[in-house]
């Protein structure tokens, strides 16, 4: 059995997602890089979802006992995607938002959704900046 997880309100873990079967926890933080841990027992799993503090936990519980291994670095889309899930994006409802994609990601412009056009000319070329709409809907895309 997989158990997936979000931790929207962490700053530092983003969702986990942790197999039964063969004990693997696999933690993506806000960069979006993944890192996996073996061996976890599903009751320390079972705890964490219970913890007031899903970054306090990790750091606490799980980084001093278990090896992790990077396994995947985070894309831009998904760095993207993650900062549009963010309570910072709520901020931004409506607009059209120029993300700089350092780490952490951060917002180096923003215009009306009306004039996402303007803000495409204003970086064009510039590969470490994702142009994202932030619309009043949940749902969001990126570019």
């Amino acid at each position: 059995m997989k158990i997936e997880l979000y931790f929207p309100e962490s700053n530092h873990i983003y969702r986990i997602e942790y197999n039964t079967a063969n004990e693997y926890l696999n933690v993506q933080f806000h960069n979006a890089d993944w890192y996996a841990y073996k061996a976890v027992p599903p009751e320390l799993v079972n705890d964490w979802t219970k913890a007031s503090s899903a970054g306090s936990f990790f750091h606490a519980r799980i980084k001093p006992v278990y090896v992790g291994e990077k396994w995947h670095t985070g894309t831009l889309a998904e760095r993207a995607e993650i900062w549009l899930r963010s309570k910072e994006a709520a901020e931004f409802k409506g607009s059209a938002v120029a993300l700089q994609m350092g780490r952490p990601v951060s917002v180096c412009a923003w215009m009306e959704l009306e004039k996402i056009a303007d803000l495409r000319a204003l970086y064009e070329g510039d590969k470490s900046v994702v142009i994202v709409e932030v619309p009043n809907a949940v749902e969001a895309r990126v570019e």
